[in-house]
């Protein structure tokens, strides 16, 4: 949210010093927050953004330099000053490494403190005024390069932005991003022959360019990973291809994949990971050779991480002639990622073999899910038995669909659709029931079109009876699968059961719930109806439906313009407004959610709040707020529900100037949610969900001493010493890596109790 006026956190646990200076801060205009604890400023700073913070370095528990870290992670741009009256020689390296920007001798005069917070407060403006300046002049210079490009051009446009969106998906700023856009065009019309001044592109540049031309200099990583995209680029510029895009994209990231970017340590290794395991999973289809390729760039990693084992399960579905072979491996590689990635694999991994052999990995999945509460594979893997076994209608089915309705995910409905939608809709034929209607149009609302080739491979009589009883019990089928089914449908009795529900007059029904999703990849539904990607013409659109919904307060156009259209100007950036919230509004009312709840006035453009717009984000602080507070057990119970809803990052991928810090912000407010689940799980003697927890919290930060602990902990309690100690190793190798430091003496202390253990 943008601030009218800078804001401060102070970190001072003497209250009386806290007070004053607060205070002084107070009358010079600033919005001031106090935190009396490390642990109290880490939180304000997840929930608010600051120019700047001023922590005293020595207090009880976690100290203010652990802080003023923790508070940098999820606001890399904050300035920083710490107040001491003595410092170790450990405190003076660490804040050496933290690359402090001012400190203050306790005791100080607040004339003096003063100062110093508006020198600090200036360089903060002056880097937000350089931002907007720098982000100016890449959008000017992409308008003169591509203003030279002639109109037989079109390929080289299309290529050079499809290098914009390589670098936004591996990871890379919105700025960066740009950088290899300007690199790309300005090589092309070096090679097209175009005499090119250099002189603003060196100014911008600087040693990028220079790098560019002479590949003389080294540069920072992401630097480096800048070049090598538009160097890909331009290698796909040279061959002339025909504009295809996601061949195209697919290339670029093969390229970019074969020359190591996938290498890299820490976070930025890990969206790296899972935007080449998102490629290959859309490449399935296209390349399924390319996609084989990609997965295997993912497991020379060799790493046990959730990206390596989907990677390794997406080879055994491109190679069922090498299954069994696949097998061994990759649940072996599902045990160390942790208990619940293991049962997940196994009943994947049955599916895929079927018959025997795949219902014997059924019992091992089973008890791991039966010890996890508030999740949905206990009845998912009962039901792949039934499937696998082929089992006529039995009362227990019932019951098992009634848990599927209670707990599964959005996510979950649409992975059980290719199996569970042909077993159920051949058991409806057989044994009509209400429960299994009800299930069969939930998958068909979830799974969307993608379901009609299934539905068509079955037959006439199957496809007559689930047309009928849909028809019958007038439940809306989504207009894609309707359109999609009458399209392929032979027999023309169906086809005019199909053609007359379409044109049906029902009564008007109520509005639906619309449902934002952006914890994790972008998607909207209304009630139970997911929209399809193809109901929107651009997909800006449904990035202003979703950051609208990101921050519930009007939005001017200007700001609206310049978040999500920045390279545009007034003019053409409300004309795209305009075209956005028309196609907004025509989702919505064709979908059946209430088209009113998209607000235009003189103040600015909203979503209206109210109990018809559900935004996984909201839900997801408000979990975590009620927490607070709360029993061990009801704690337990909404720290697990806000962590399944978190997918994966913010916006999934998507990078925009005004998202970094609100991902980093939620993604350190589930990592402290796991963190407590870890605790409260070993509290209450659930071990396996312990393990999962933290196995979540070393994918996402793989130095964390705190989760590796708690999974030595729990392998010891489980009585497996010698995977507390392969924890362990990881962690250490990590800690060295990224930080260049040991363990801690509490994880050399449970290490010695595991090798103590094991003899």
């Amino acid at each position: 949210m943008l601030r009218a006026r800078e804001s401060v956190l102070v970190l001072e646990d003497d209250g009386g010093l806290r007070e004053i200076l607060c205070e002084a801060l107070t009358d010079e205009g600033f919005v001031v927050v106090g935190a009396s604890t490390a642990r109290q400023a880490v939180a304000s700073a997840l929930k608010t953004g600051f120019d700047l913070i001023i922590a005293d370095i020595r207090m009880a528990g976690m100290d203010g330099l652990d802080a003023v870290e923790a508070v940098r992670d999820t606001q890399p741009q904050i300035r920083t000053v710490v107040m001491t009256g003595y410092a170790s020689e450990a405190d003076s390296v660490r804040a050496l490494r933290l690359r402090i920007d001012d400190y203050l001798c306790k005791p100080f005069e607040v004339d003096v403190f003063l100062r110093v917070v508006e020198r600090q407060i200036g360089v903060a403006r002056e880097q937000g005024r350089l931002q907007k300046i720098a982000r100016s002049v890449r959008s000017l210079m992409i308008w003169a390069l591509e203003g030279r490009l002639d109109a037989s051009a079109r390929h080289a446009r299309g290529i050079v932005r499809l290098t914009e969106q390589v670098a936004l998906h591996l990871g890379l700023g919105e700025m960066q991003a740009q950088e290899c856009r300007i690199l790309c065009l300005a090589e092309y019309l070096r090679l097209q022959g175009h005499e090119l001044d250099f002189t603003l592109l060196e100014d911008s540049l600087g040693g990028l360019l220079r790098n560019w031309l002479h590949q003389s200099e080294e540069l920072e990583e992401q630097e480096d990973l800048v070049l090598l995209i538009a160097r890909a680029g331009v290698r796909r510029l040279v061959q002339q291809p025909e504009p295809d895009s996601q061949a195209e994209l697919s290339k670029a990231f093969q390229i970019v994949a074969s020359e190591g970017v996938s290498h890299s340590s820490g976070r930025q290794a890990i969206r790296r990971r899972g935007s080449l395991l998102a490629l290959a999973q859309a490449c399935e289809k296209m390349d399924p050779k390319q996609a084989q390729e990609i997965y295997q760039q993912i497991l020379q990693d060799g790493s046990p991480t959730q990206e390596s084992l989907n990677a390794s399960l997406g080879l055994c579905r491109l190679q069922p002639d090498k299954l069994a072979g696949l097998v061994p491996s990759t649940l072996n590689l599902a045990r160390q990622v942790g208990p619940l990635a293991f049962a997940q694999a196994s009943l994947n991994l049955a599916l895929s073999l079927g018959g025997s052999e795949g219902v014997s990995l059924l019992g091992p999945a089973a008890r791991i899910f039966h010890q996890i509460p508030g999740s949905s594979g206990a009845f998912r893997a009962e039901l792949v038995q039934f499937v696998l076994e082929n089992r006529p209608f039995e009362n227990r089915l019932v019951d098992l669909l009634f848990g599927l309705e209670q707990f599964a995910t959005l996510a979950e409905w649409q992975s059980l659709a290719p199996w569970l939608f042909p077993y159920l809709s051949a058991l409806q034929g057989q044994c009509p029931r209400p429960e299994i209607s009800r299930v069969l149009l939930r998958l068909l609302r979830h799974a969307g079109p993608s379901l009609v080739t299934q539905i068509l491979k079955s037959p006439a009589g199957e496809r007559l009876a689930l047309v009928n009883l849909f028809h019958d019990q007038r439940q809306g089928l989504a207009e894609a699968v309707l359109k999609a089914w009458e399209a392929q449908e032979t027999n023309e009795s169906i086809r005019k059961i199909l053609r007359s529900k379409r044109a049906s007059d029902y009564a008007e029904p109520a509005a639906a719930v619309l449902r934002l999703y952006s914890l994790g990849p972008i998607q909207v539904s209304v009630g139970d109806e997911l929209l399809p990607d193809s109901a929107w013409v651009n997909r800006k659109h449904l990035l202003l439906l979703v950051y609208l919904g990101l921050f519930p307060q009007r939005h001017s156009e200007d700001m609206i313009i310049d978040s999500l259209w920045p390279d545009k100007d007034a003019a053409s950036g409300r004309n795209n407004i305009n075209t956005a919230l028309s196609g907004i509004r025509r989702n919505l009312k064709k979908y059946g959610a209430d088209p009113e709840l998209l607000q235009r006035d003189r103040l600015g453009i909203s979503l209206q709040a109210g109990p018809s717009l559900w935004h996984d984000l909201q839900q997801f602080q408000n979990d975590l707020q009620e927490a607070e507070g709360q029993s061990a057990e009801r704690r337990q119970e909404l720290l697990r529900g806000a962590c399944r809803l978190y997918r994966g990052p913010l916006l999934g991928g998507q990078y925009f100037h005004w998202s970094d810090s609100l991902r980093q912000q939620m993604e350190e407010r589930l990592l402290e949610a796991l963190h407590q689940l870890c605790e409260l799980c070993l509290d209450s003697s659930h071990l396996l969900e312990a393990l999962e927890h933290s196995h979540r919290i070393l994918e996402i930060d793989p130095c964390s001493q705190n989760a590796c602990g708690c999974a030595m902990r729990a392998h010891l309690l489980l009585g497996r010493p010698e995977e507390a100690v392969r924890a362990f190793e990881r962690v250490k190798r990590s800690l060295w890596e990224e930080l260049a430091i040991e363990p801690s003496i509490f994880l050399l202390e449970l290490r010695q109790r595991a090798l103590l253990s094991q003899s």
